[in-house]
């Protein structure tokens, strides 16, 4: 398995006293695994960070 993360773009918001960061991360597969189920991630998260609601994707 591949897997990759970047972080895209950040900078720093002065009127909101923020930094917002845009970061890509995925996996690929370059063998059949060995058992096949749905593919899941998991991510460690401060709670000091926020996702917006307006510039969400996945």
């Amino acid at each position: 398995m591949y897997c990759y993360n970047y972080i895209n773009t950040h900078r720093y918001d002065s009127n909101i006293n923020r930094t917002k960061v845009e970061a890509e991360f995925g996996w690929e597969w370059n063998v059949v695994p060995a058992f096949q189920f749905t593919d899941s991630i998991g991510v460690g998260w401060n709670g000091d960070f926020q996702i917006d609601p307006y510039y969400y994707q996945y």
